[in-house]
């Protein structure tokens, strides 16, 4: 069996702060819609993932999304997670009853960004899925955490301008 190596950073628990993150496609299928004279039009799995991306506030009142863009083919966003808002009875379980000692230690590193973000690709397979189309995401995420003003301003702006910038944006993988 294949250990994998985390690609979070180890001096954070991702418990609370600025987060800049992408969910990608499996292979880079444009599921989502297409780009044309610098405007997206979203397909129906386009329309359930915007829909999904603006929910989030609504179900973790301890996140604030501060910005988003949904692309053909990824999703970028920008969460805050307020740890004073954090309802930390729910995580760091010690023992989960049943569960083997690899479960638990899972169960204890999981991080409140993470909670977000798989809830929302698994909300987002189920509702395309049952809509009858295809869908696959790619494993994991790609996270950053913002550690200043200027570097909210640089990743706000990418987002911004991610559309007009898609012919040499390198998620850009046609069908």
């Amino acid at each position: 069996m294949v250990k994998r190596i985390s690609p979070r950073a180890k001096w954070s628990k991702y418990a609370g702060g600025l987060f800049f993150v992408t969910i990608v496609t499996r292979d880079r299928r444009h599921f989502f819609g297409k780009i044309s004279n610098g405007v997206m039009h979203l397909y129906p799995s386009g329309q359930i993932a915007k829909a999904a991306v603006l929910e989030i506030e609504n179900l973790y009142p301890y996140c604030k999304l501060l910005n988003h863009v949904v692309m053909p083919n990824h999703i970028h966003l920008v969460i805050f997670i307020d740890e004073k808002l954090l309802p930390h009875e729910k995580r760091n379980l010690d023992v989960v009853n049943g569960a083997s000692n690899q479960e638990n230690k899972a169960t204890k590193c999981v991080s409140w960004l993470s909670v977000v973000i798989g809830h929302l690709k698994s909300f987002i397979s189920r509702k395309v899925h049952v809509s009858g189309h295809e869908f696959n995401w790619q494993e994991r995420y790609h996270d950053h955490i913002i550690r200043n003003m200027d570097d909210y301003l640089k990743i706000s702006n990418y987002i911004d301008n991610n559309i007009k910038g898609w012919e040499s944006d390198c998620f850009n993988k046609n069908d």
